[in-house]
């Protein structure tokens, strides 16, 4: 009799520790998807990329090699749950008499940590860059660096400005081989947006 009485006493205990360690990992799972980002506002900003753009622009002379023209085509869309911008294309140009094709792949944030916008893009032949980036109105400034192929480093800047309704932008950029004492015209281009 005593002995049964421990074994219905025995399984009551284990039924309540089975049902409150059910509990406790079921309010876990729910906090951690409560503390999840939410899409805020500076996300909301990038969403003003989103869309397929044409461009056409030209490169300067630069110590890379000899400038020329270019058009290309960049696809840009929000990923995992808004947070990230996604960014991929294609343009070919004319170089030193040889016509060129880059693809490039790049991804945009808002770094909620230090309050700013984070990018880093990779194109096909070997060059990765990352960039900060600031927004004022309607013209993103893009600050960072570039890696080409051969692991040579320059400092990089480029301003973006779009048109009131977000279907124009104008871009220049600039390169420094110095640390930034210097600027030299790096590429300029217009992108228009063919839709969303």
């Amino acid at each position: 009799m005593q002995s049964q009485k421990y074994c219905k006493h025995s399984s009551l205990l284990a039924l309540l520790a089975t049902w409150l360690l059910l509990f406790l990992s079921t309010a876990h799972v729910h906090a951690q998807i409560e503390d999840r980002p939410k899409v805020g506002p500076e996300h909301k900003k990038m969403e003003i990329w989103v869309g397929e753009w044409k461009y056409e622009g030209k490169l300067s002379d630069t110590p890379f090699g000899p400038g020329g023209k270019f058009t290309g085509k960049q696809t840009s869309r929000l990923i995992l749950d808004g947070l990230f911008l996604e960014r991929s294309g294609e343009d070919v140009g004319v170089y030193a008499g040889k016509t060129v094709s880059y693809k490039f792949l790049g991804v945009q944030w808002f770094d909620s940590a230090n309050k700013i916008y984070q990018d880093r893009s990779f194109d096909n032949d070997g060059t990765a860059s990352e960039a900060t980036l600031s927004v004022s109105g309607n013209v993103w400034k893009y600050a960072g660096t570039t890696t080409d192929p051969k692991g040579k480093t320059y400092k990089t800047r480029t301003t973006s400005t779009l048109s009131a309704d977000g279907t124009t932008c104008v871009q220049k950029s600039e390169f420094s081989m110095d640390d930034g004492k210097t600027w030299k015209p790096f590429w300029e281009d217009t992108m228009k947006k063919t839709s969303k």
